[in-house]
């Protein structure tokens, strides 16, 4: 008889806990699906691809999709005070770049680099909401995960492409082998000291619109020297570069955008 019950409360026991397991399934509150994550524009896959290829090193195996005779990394830097239009026409200004090679074959790689540390960018609302606005998704930090910061640019990254090998590239030898990259400014025409010694100082592109400092004249051509003071933003003036585009109607609607937010003339 003892046995029997033994045997009954074990079939209840397991019966009981069978059910609680159902319910517990049956009654889970489901978790909220995340959103599907917005297909990435040109503008974002090229910022994507463009910084990691730069982070990668020359040694890495996709090296040679960016080799090119007498070329270097060209960097597209803002000024140090990092505002809006620094941002913004960096981006674009490497962007055009970048699409203007391409559509001439070139294996040139063209990277933005934003001169401040990622962490800082969330203090800047301004950024953060035009950012949001253009369907840039913000990292954990509150910074798009597209985009190069000062501090994740490192001095042992900087390093390799300074002492990489150019005689493959065609690279001349010499004291012009020691500088690591071409720059192009942007919102500033003259370098700052603290950038020329992290970067290099061979500037070969300027677009600005402040009171020109006539530096750099030694290595920018006239026709590559953009710098307007009447202009409002050095953004202004990016935003006809934008009409040289391939394709400017799908490749720039997302720059063009960026642009025009704040009343930008497009």
């Amino acid at each position: 008889m003892h046995s029997a019950c033994s045997l009954r409360s074990l079939r209840l026991l397991s019966l009981l806990s069978c059910l609680g397991q159902a319910a517990s399934l049956r009654f889970r509150p489901r978790q909220p699906r995340a959103p599907p994550r917005t297909p990435m524009s040109p503008l974002q896959n090229y910022l994507v691809e463009a910084k990691a290829r730069l982070l990668a090193g020359p040694a890495a195996p996709s090296a040679a999709a960016y080799e090119a005779p007498h070329a270097r990394p060209t960097l597209v830097v803002g000024n140090m005070a990092g505002d809006l239009d620094t941002i913004v026409s960096s981006i674009v200004v490497a962007f055009c770049r970048h699409a203007a090679a391409q559509a001439a074959s070139s294996g040139s790689l063209v990277v933005p680099v934003i001169p401040f540390p990622r962490a800082e960018f969330r203090l800047r609302q301004d950024a953060a909401a035009l950012f949001k606005h253009c369907a840039f998704e913000l990292d954990g930090e509150g910074a798009p995960p597209e985009l190069l910061f000062w501090d994740e640019l490192s001095d042992a990254v900087i390093g390799q492409w300074r002492d990489a090998d150019g005689g493959s590239s065609g690279r001349a030898v010499g004291a012009a082998a020691q500088e690591a990259f071409e720059l192009v400014l942007t919102d500033h025409n003259q370098l700052d000291s603290s950038m020329a010694k992290r970067l290099g100082a061979r500037v070969v592109c300027i677009v600005d619109h402040h009171a020109d400092s006539g530096a750099h004249s030694d290595t920018v051509p006239q026709y590559m020297r953009t710098v307007d003071s009447a202009a409002g933003s050095a953004s202004s003036l990016v935003s006809e570069l934008l009409e040289l585009l391939p394709d400017s109607g799908k490749a720039g609607a997302q720059p063009a955008a960026l642009l025009r937010k704040f009343r930008w003339k497009f």
